[in-house]
């Protein structure tokens, strides 16, 4: 018989040089940006007001956000992390753009009894049926919530909004982080070529697959994690009036990343916000 194997979950020799890289980052960055972001995302309100209600609930999955891509670039799986950015961008616009439009909370709300209604449908086209997993009251239910909000929705509308995620992230200042944080990550969840080829490494002899950690694309999907962490601290700080500040988290920010961002081209360097107006978004600060 064989002598077990060892198992691990993780990459060790990633995480010493994960360590190296960020070193500053992990010691001097990212202790006071976590007890900021748990004093204004851990916290109960009594708002009247949905969209602050749910401004809350999406706002405190942005940490969690962080931690996961945080996890997968220790570990030197970059792509990986570049996969959970393009949500959490999504995430954090959605949020600032709900803030900023509250009349917009309830198509926001109702969305989702459209998307109960289309899981039904979806079960029939697979010659399912939905009471092999719900209850037939849950079922007319779902009909009756759907017959309720439906007229709200044009036939063929795909989203709670008619909105693209460019023109949302548009009206509220984000969209110069879209390419870099939504469609190059797009990239690489989808099947495309630019995807595939991300994964390629061709020499004189052959083209073969990459293999081994991606930590320069580990780094980025980091510094635009970092930002949208950030930018969604930034925006609760400012629209519920909490006392905490986010000018010396942005200084931070800018400080580190101005020295460690990756190399590459500048439409995938998420450019640094800014700590007094968080729509407001200046040019990628460029590395000495």
């Amino acid at each position: 018989m064989h002598p077990a194997q060892p198992v691990s979950f993780g990459i060790p020799n990633e995480w010493r040089e994960f360590e190296r890289r960020h070193a500053h980052l992990l010691q001097a960055v990212l202790p006071p940006l976590f007890d900021a972001a748990t004093k204004v995302f851990a916290r109960t309100i009594e708002s009247e007001h949905p969209h602050e209600r749910i401004a809350l609930m999406l706002g405190r999955h942005v940490p969690e956000d962080f931690n996961e891509v945080f996890l997968l670039c220790a570990n030197g799986y970059g792509i990986a992390a570049l996969k959970l950015l393009r949500s959490m961008y999504e995430r954090v616009v959605t949020m600032v753009y709900l803030l900023r439009n509250p009349s917009e909370i309830e198509a926001f709300t109702d969305w989702h009894l459209v998307e109960k209604r289309k899981m039904l449908n979806r079960l029939k086209d697979e010659g399912d049926e939905a009471t092999n997993y719900l209850t037939a009251e849950e079922v007319a239910q779902i009909e009756a919530d759907y017959e309720r909000v439906s007229a709200k929705f044009p036939k063929k509308q795909r989203s709670w909004t008619r909105l693209d995620l460019r023109s949302m992230a548009r009206k509220v200042g984000l969209d110069t982080l879209y390419l870099s944080l939504y469609v190059w990550p797009s990239w690489q969840i989808h099947t495309t070529a630019i995807g595939m080829t991300a994964r390629v490494e061709e020499t004189e002899e052959a083209v073969s697959f990459k293999i081994g950690p991606q930590r320069e694309d580990a780094d980025r999907a980091l510094l635009g994690a970092h930002t949208c962490l950030l930018m969604a601290l930034a925006e609760h700080t400012q629209h519920f009036g909490l006392a905490v500040s986010p000018t010396p988290l942005f200084a931070q920010h800018k400080d580190y990343w101005d020295r460690a961002a990756p190399e590459g081209r500048r439409t995938l360097t998420p450019p640094v916000p800014s700590a007094e107006r968080p729509g407001d978004v200046p040019p990628t600060c460029q590395r000495p």
